[in-house]
């Protein structure tokens, strides 16, 4: 399929988007059927590449029929290089996205060989959908719609949209590949997200009382074991009175075991602090 292939050259080169409109796309993907219908290839050839490279490009959200003008697009690209079922694929995911969408009589005929494609399309039994991620801060936008689900068996658009509703991105994906990898909230959100349409996450808060626990803890065992060191010194001392031994022995392992299990402590917040940080 010729527009899979001019889809895949563009992305290799890198080239620096211009930012585009969803009117220049509309705009290239109408003069591409003008062209077709006029039997133009030239025309049709530059509109088609025209489309191709806007779409990447977009900064504003696309619509379900907008999308399905583009797949109009690469199922006439389609139906030129003789790939039939490339042609009928287009005209599938156009269906999916757009369910109201008509082919233009202008565009194909009553029997064209186009038309019998479109129409096999909209009777063809396609795969299941298989479900993708849901998007953290961000809305999924599959064939211009709100939806969770990526047919492999068609084309498809995706576009991601950020917290605040700018573009972040527009692919094609050709059929058979997968969707690209993006910031995903947990599965469990997946019908909060069908609802609202965007999960945001939950601010992130520093440990800090964890923090000064832990630091508070690990001073309270230094001081104890300066302590307990004080009143070694003071027991080994031979001036010492040996009536104040007994005490002093007491102390010493109070303090030693105190300042252990202190230490202990504060090196367990100070951990689970860190990890939390």
């Amino acid at each position: 399929m010729l527009s899979a292939l001019w889809v895949a050259m563009a992305s290799a080169w890198g080239a620096p988007c211009e930012k585009a409109s969803v009117l220049d796309l509309e705009s290239a993907t109408s003069s591409a059927s003008q062209a077709f219908a006029a039997l133009d290839l030239g025309a049709f050839e530059k509109a088609r590449d025209e489309a191709l490279g806007v779409l990447p490009c977009l900064d504003e959200r696309i619509t379900g029929s907008v999308v399905a003008g583009y797949y109009r697009v690469l199922a006439m690209d389609a139906f030129i290089a003789q790939d039939l079922d490339a042609a009928e694929a287009a005209f599938g995911a156009a269906i999916l996205a757009y369910p109201s969408y008509r082919l233009p009589s202008n565009v194909a005929p009553r029997n064209h060989p186009l038309r019998q494609r479109y129409e096999a399309a909209a009777v063809r039994e396609w795969e299941v959908p298989a479900a993708v991620p849901v998007p953290l801060e961000a809305t999924l936008l599959i064939h211009g719609r709100h939806q969770l689900e990526h047919s492999e068996d068609r084309p498809t658009v995706v576009q991601l949209l950020d917290a605040q509703g700018e573009v972040s991105w527009t692919e094609y994906i050709a059929v058979g590949a997968q969707i690209p990898e993006y910031e995903a909230a947990p599965e469990d959100m997946r019908s909060q997200y069908l609802e609202q349409r965007v999960i945001m996450a939950p601010p992130h808060r520093h440990p800090y009382a964890l923090a000064v626990a832990s630091g508070t803890l690990l001073v309270s065992s230094l001081t104890m074991l300066v302590g307990a060191s004080a009143s070694r010194a003071t027991f080994d001392d031979v001036e010492t009175p040996y009536d104040d031994l007994a005490s002093l022995r007491g102390r010493i392992n109070g303090l030693n075991i105190g300042s252990a299990v202190t230490g202990v402590g504060g090196v367990a917040l100070g951990t689970v602090a860190v990890v939390r940080w």
